[in-house]
């Protein structure tokens, strides 16, 4: 059960039933029937709480507005015996619409991308220990892939890596991979590095890794709560270098399957099979 939250809270499903929770609450707000009216409230707190805890990258200006429109609303709601009803009604639809704006903000980022490529050109993989292994697999990711496909995988992969040290990963790179998939930033989120490291590591690293006209995958990190930042970087440099991202809640499905993990972040094989199947799912090889 623990492991399940866990994967609802980096996948960030918690952000959309947080949201749903909290339009929830303002119509039950509106009711006549004075219980229902006071547990309005607290659904709209643990919504809030599933928004704060999922850590989703979304603008922090509009994070930080939504907040405020429903700390409004929970002060109105409070006082509404002594305040004009149309006050206390125009709250609840600016907290109802703030909540659906930010729903329909992050929706796109949960739609899978897909690319098509030739049989006779390549791919080529960067990445850290979920893509090299840690020795404990039969086989890692990148090889089934190409077992699967039929087409040549370079795995340039690397344990330990961070987005600063894959920059020598990417100097293997050639105008034969019509195909990159960039899977790092884990050891940057979990070490005793800042943002601003990962922000200029991560830059240099897609300038190198776009200079030549290909397919550019990078998977979203699962966040764990409060690291918000990470992921707005991550977003923020893919529009800049024209990257696609493949959704957190997709690698986040990869490591809630029974046995998937060795460590809670390390795949086995079982992990390394779904990970594999995952990628396969967004390359055509024509």
């Amino acid at each position: 059960m623990s492991d399940w939250l866990l994967v609802q809270c980096v996948s960030g499903r918690f952000f959309f039933a947080g949201n749903a929770l909290v339009i929830l609450s303002v119509c039950l707000a509106s009711s006549r029937i004075k219980w229902v009216s006071r547990f309005s409230l607290l659904i709209s707190f643990i919504g809030v709480l599933l928004v704060t805890v999922s850590s989703t990258p979304v603008i922090a200006f509009l994070d930080w507005l939504a907040l405020g429109i429903w700390f409004c609303w929970i002060f109105f709601e409070r006082r509404k015996l002594k305040l004009k009803p149309v006050i206390v009604q125009r709250s609840r639809v600016a907290v109802a619409i703030s909540a659906l704006l930010l729903i329909c903000l992050e929706a796109p980022y949960h739609f899978s991308p897909r690319v098509s490529i030739s049989r006779e050109d390549s791919i080529a993989v960067v990445g850290d220990s979920v893509s090299a292994g840690i020795g404990e697999e039969t086989t890692v990711w990148p090889e089934i892939v190409e077992n699967s496909l039929k087409i040549d995988v370079d795995n340039f992969s690397q344990a330990g890596a961070t987005a600063g040290k894959a920059l020598l990963q990417a100097e293997s790179l050639n105008t034969s991979h019509r195909v990159l998939l960039i899977e790092i930033g884990g050891n940057d989120l979990l070490g005793i590095g800042s943002p601003e490291q990962f922000y200029s590591s991560l830059n240099q690293l897609l300038e190198k890794c776009t200079r030549y006209d290909r397919h550019t995958l990078m998977f979203e990190l699962p966040l764990p709560p409060f690291c918000n930042e990470y992921g707005r970087i991550q977003r923020r440099l893919a529009v800049r270098h024209n990257v696609q991202l493949i959704p957190k809640a997709r690698f986040a499905e990869v490591l809630r399957s029974g046995g998937a993990t060795i460590d809670s972040i390390h795949l086995s094989d079982v992990g390394h099979q779904s990970m594999a199947k995952l990628v396969c799912g967004l390359i055509e090889v024509k």
